[in-house]
């Protein structure tokens, strides 16, 4: 039964405020409720046929629903066009009928979910409150998420900044930090076989601190010299550290190079390269233990060569298990 009656037309819809829950109706003995238009005109609903996954006892005062008039005898029934969920306990919503509609959710107060099938939208889906709510939950993920070309944006929790992560030409950029910690990294099938970083690395725990790389040799500290250059005149010693030292290019004019051996550490290799200035006379003692550990009986003679390289190999952190090949070029 209507308070009002507009017109004897069917299938007319409005958007109404209930006033009241469910009540029986005394004159028809079927559950009504009461609710408010735009104008202000008071309307009785017939709450017989409700809408796919809606019962009684989720409808509740201050909800805005449609409604509509599906017969010519003036009696309205809730239609799931748009609703306001301030109560509900779970709606499920079966596809919205009306290209256009929405479900608004105003509030969360005593909601659990609302699920809806096969439904989409036509513009931005905003939450309205900020920093509030979830999408999703451990017990109720998202099994894909596909995003296009735009910025996927995160706010630094004690900075408060924003941090961007985009894609563009294959790169993935992470803008707006200064540091990414990350408990593993295992890289395949990349094209320059490089990793270029344009500040700093900072490793910790790989690998018990380590990192070994497919040749078999390791890195044991980041703060290693990959490289260093020693430049002496006339007879001299210079020192290996195994430790740390990748490669020492040591640059004599003349004389003996007598190479002392620190830092001896398991497994870890050492590349010297030594290039004379002069020719005849040079000698490299490579400073192992004995002469069987080298290629040539300890020492090497460049009576007329300007370039040596060596290759030492220490097996267990000893001298006496330390291991060197010389090449003459």
């Amino acid at each position: 039964m209507l308070n009002r009656s507009r017109n004897n037309t069917t299938n007319v819809t409005r958007r109404v405020t209930l006033q009241t829950g469910p009540q029986t109706s005394q004159t028809l003995g079927t559950p009504i409720c009461t609710g408010l238009d735009a104008y202000g005109h008071q309307w009785q609903i017939d709450l017989q046929a409700l809408p796919p996954g809606v019962t009684l006892d989720m409808i509740k005062p201050g909800q805005v629903w449609y409604v509509e008039r599906r017969t010519t005898f003036n009696r309205l029934f809730l239609y799931v066009g748009q609703i306001s969920v301030s109560t509900i306990q779970g709606v499920t919503v079966s596809g919205i009928p009306t290209p256009g509609t929405a479900l608004i959710a105003t509030s969360t107060s005593g909601a659990s979910w609302v699920t809806i099938s096969g439904g989409s939208t036509n513009g931005d889906f905003i939450p309205n409150s900020d920093n509030t709510y979830t999408l999703g939950s451990p017990g109720y993920r998202w099994k894909s998420l596909y995003v296009g070309s735009g910025t996927i944006y995160i706010t630094d929790a004690s900075l408060g900044t924003q941090a961007a992560l985009t894609v563009n030409g294959g790169v993935f950029n992470i803008n707006g930090v200064v540091q990414a910690q990350l408990p593993q990294i295992v890289t395949s099938g990349i094209t320059t076989n490089t990793l270029v970083a344009s500040g700093y690395v900072t490793t910790s725990g790989l690998n018990a601190n380590s990192i070994t790389f497919s040749d078999g040799t390791t890195q044991i500290s980041a703060n290693n010299t990959r490289y260093r250059t020693v430049t002496v005149t006339g007879s001299s010693t210079v020192v290996l550290d195994m430790s740390k030292d990748n490669t020492v290019l040591v640059n004599i004019n003349q004389g003996t190079l007598n190479i002392t051996l620190s830092g001896l550490t398991a497994n870890r290799t050492t590349d010297l390269l030594v290039k004379y200035g002069t020719t005849g006379g040079a000698q490299v003692n490579t400073g192992v233990s004995t002469g069987s550990n080298s290629s040539n009986n300890n020492s090497f003679y460049l009576p007329s060569h300007p370039f040596s390289s060596y290759k030492y190999y220490c097996v267990d952190g000893t001298l006496s298990n330390t291991f060197v090949v010389g090449t003459i070029s």
